[in-house]
């Protein structure tokens, strides 16, 4: 089951199957961090206390996201278009006020 879901992580990982194999180790590697379940021994932490519980998954994926989304808005290097608007057409209307109310 193990090497099955390893070949589907490389097939459904877009581009080349080489790169979805990758993705799929260092996801292991990453994984394998911190205490060994079943003995306790330490697995990868390198004598660094705060690496024997593991890699924070959400703190990693929001890490690579975020990265991502710098590094895309760095490349684009456009400036974001700024709307002028007047508060009064922010505001509903007489009879959009109407309109809201009760029949």
């Amino acid at each position: 089951l193990l090497v099955l879901g390893l070949m589907m992580v490389g097939y459904l990982g877009g581009g080349s199957m080489t790169k979805g194999l990758m993705m799929a180790a260092l996801g292991l590697l990453l994984g394998m961090v911190g205490l060994d379940p079943i003995m306790g021994s330490p697995r990868f932490t390198y004598g660094v206390f705060k690496l024997s519980e593991g890699f924070e998954f959400v703190l990693v994926a929001m890490g690579l996201f975020g990265i991502g989304e710098v590094l895309v808005n760095v490349e684009r290097s456009t400036v974001p278009e700024v709307l002028k608007t007047r508060i009064r057409g922010l505001l509903a209307s007489r009879e959009e006020w109407r309109g809201g109310g009760p029949p």
